[in-house]
């Protein structure tokens, strides 16, 4: 059984690259960028449902703040003789905490994420800037 390492392969200069050599790195690189995107792309997808969940529930819950707040100025007046204005504001205050709770929790970013595809413009950056000083 071999356990010896090969050694490694020298540097190649710059100026012996050959140019389709050159060409599959770039290719290659640009291949990165692409599964890079479609990563970035999957993690997006999934924050933007998230988003979107929490604010088709907050919309329901609006909805039904509207009906039960129909509701509460017949039983405000009727069953706990209360002003129409004191019920409809315990219930609007009580339902408007609870979206706000939905939609806070859902719309935070986590931070260590970074912007939107942040990782895919900085690799392009870095990839831009080698091909330039290759071909320069």
């Amino acid at each position: 059984m071999i356990t010896e390492t090969p050694p490694e392969a020298p540097p190649v200069p710059r100026q012996s690259l050959p140019r389709a050599s050159l060409v599959s790195r770039i290719l290659t690189l640009l291949k990165g960028h692409f599964e890079l995107a479609k990563l970035e792309g999957r993690y997006e997808a999934a924050y933007v449902a998230k988003r979107m969940t929490a604010y088709a529930l907050s919309a329901f819950l609006g909805l039904t703040v509207f009906i039960l707040l129909q509701i509460a100025f017949i039983h405000g007046l009727m069953a706990l003789k209360l002003p129409l204005g004191m019920a409809c504001l315990v219930l609007a205050t009580i339902y408007m905490v609870v979206i706000w709770v939905l939609v806070g929790r859902a719309g935070e970013r986590i931070a260590s994420a970074g912007r939107p595809f942040q990782g895919s413009r900085d690799e392009w950056r870095r990839s831009k800037d080698w091909i330039f000083k290759r071909f320069s």
